[in-house]
C-alpha cells in the first residue's frame, strides 16, 4: 500500500496493478484491516482518496476501479472524485464508474455531464464509461441524445455520438438522431455518428430504415466518412441489397475516390446484392473504360452470385484491360506554355 503513495508514476503503476489484481468481494470476517481479501484492500485504498496529494487521489481512484465487485461499496466515494481539482483524479473516476457497473447506475447522470467537459480526454472517458455502463445507463439514452441533437460544440456531439454507438441495444431511440448527423457540418461529427449506427446495427438495433441516408455518403468529400459510410452498410445486413442499383450507379462518378468507395460499399454488402447484380454487371459495357474497370473489380471481389461465370469474367477482364492499355499509350497533346516556346527558340 505505501508504494501508491510514491512520487515515481512507475512505482505508483505497479502497485496499482497489484492492488487490483484483489477481486475478491466477501470480507475476511476480521476486526482489523487483513490487507489481503478484497474488501479489506478497497477499504483501505478508498482513505486515499481524501489524499491532498493529486497523484495518491488518482490511483487510488484507478484502483477502485479495477478492482470491480470488491469495490462496490465506494462507488459513491469514486463519484465525489467526478468534482475534483485535478483533471487527471476527474479522468481517472469517470473511467473508474464505467468499470465499476451497477455501482455507479445512480451516477450516470454525472457521467452524462462529463461529456460537455471543457477537455477532450475527459468526455472521451465519459463516453467510454457510458458505453461500458450499457443497460444501467438506459435512462441517459435521452440526455446524450439532446446533446448530441443541440449542442454548439462539435467536439460535445462527436463524443455524444460515440456513446450512444457504444451503449447498444438501450440506445436504439437514438438512431433517428443519429441518421440525421450524418449531414452534420463537420466531418468528425458525421463519421462518429456513421460509426455508431454501425455499432448499433451490430448489436441488434433495426437501423436498415435509414440505409438510403448512408448510400448518399458515398460522395462525401471527406475520404473517413466514405470508408465509415462502406462499414456501416456492412452492418445493415439484407436491408442494404436493395441499394445495390443505387451505389452502382456511383461507378460512373466524376470522381475516382467515390468510384472506388462504391466498389467497396459492394463488396462489403456482397453476402446480400445476388438479386441486384445486373446494375453492376451492365456497366461492363460502359463507354468510359474506367467505370468498366470499376464494375468489373466489383463483380471480381463479389465473387459468385453475380451470375457471371469464369468464362464470361477473363473476357470482360481481357477486353477492358486491352482498351485501358490503348488509351493510356496514346500520347496526350498539351499546349506549351509560352515560357517553354520561348526557351525552345533560344535553343533553336
Amino acid at each position: 500500500m505505501a508504494e501508491m503513495l510514491h512520487s515515481d508514476p512507475q512505482i505508483r503503476k505497479a502497485a496499482v496493478e497489484k492492488l487490483s489484481q484483489t477481486k475478491t468481494r466477501q470480507p475476511c470476517g476480521q476486526n482489523r484491516l487483513c490487507g489481503i481479501c478484497g474488501w479489506c484492500v478497497a477499504l483501505d485504498v478508498s482513505k486515499r482518496l481524501k489524499h491532498p496529494k493529486s497523484y495518491v487521489r488518482e490511483a487510488a481512484v484507478e484502483t477502485l476501479g479495477k478492482m470491480g465487485d470488491a469495490a462496490l461499496f465506494h462507488g459513491d466515494q469514486v463519484v465525489a472524485r467526478i468534482k475534483d481539482e485535478d483533471r487527471y483524479v476527474r479522468w481517472a473516476a469517470v473511467e473508474s464508474l464505467g468499470l465499476l457497473g451497477s455501482a455507479a447506475y445512480n451516477s450516470a447522470g454525472l457521467i452524462v455531464v462529463c461529456l460537455e467537459d471543457p477537455l477532450m480526454d475527459i468526455r472521451e472517458a465519459a463516453a467510454e464509461a457510458l458505453g461500458r455502463l450499457g443497460e444501467f445507463a438506459k435512462h441517459y439514452v435521452g440526455s446524450v441524445t439532446a446533446l448530441l441533437d443541440g449542442s454548439m460544440d462539435p467536439d460535445v456531439r462527436r463524443v455524444a455520438a460515440e456513446a450512444l454507438g457504444k451503449m447498444g441495444l438501450t440506445a436504439a431511440e437514438a438512431v433517428p438522431c443519429l441518421s440525421e448527423h450524418i449531414k452534420d457540418q463537420f466531418p468528425h461529427v458525421r463519421v462518429s455518428s456513421l460509426k455508431a449506427l454501425a455499432a448499433l446495427g451490430e448489436s441488434g438495433v433495426s437501423v436498415g430504415t435509414h440505409c438510403e441516408k448512408v448510400v448518399r455518403c458515398i460522395e462525401d468529400q471527406c475520404f473517413s466518412v466514405r470508408e465509415a459510410a462502406a462499414e456501416a452498410l456492412k452492418s445493415f445486413g439484407p436491408c442494404a441489397g436493395p441499394f445495390v442499383p443505387q451505389i452502382a450507379s456511383y461507378l460512373e462518378h466524376t470522381r475516382q475516390e467515390v468510384r472506388r468507395c462504391a466498389v467497396e460499399c459492394l463488396v462489403n454488402i456482397s453476402d446480400h446484392a445476388d438479386e441486384h447484380c445486373q446494375s453492376i454487371i451492365a456497366r461492363l459495357d460502359h463507354s468510359d473504360p474506367d467505370v468498366r474497370w470499376c464494375a468489373l473489380d466489383a463483380i471480381t471481389k463479389m465473387g459468385r452470385g453475380t451470375g457471371m461465370t469464369m468464362i464470361d469474367l477473363k473476357t470482360s477482364s481481357s477486353d477492358i484491360y486491352d482498351r485501358k492499355k490503348s488509351l493510356r499509350s496514346t500520347p496526350v497533346r498539351r499546349s506549351m506554355s509560352p515560357v517553354r516556346q520561348r526557351g525552345l527558340a533560344l535553343h533553336s
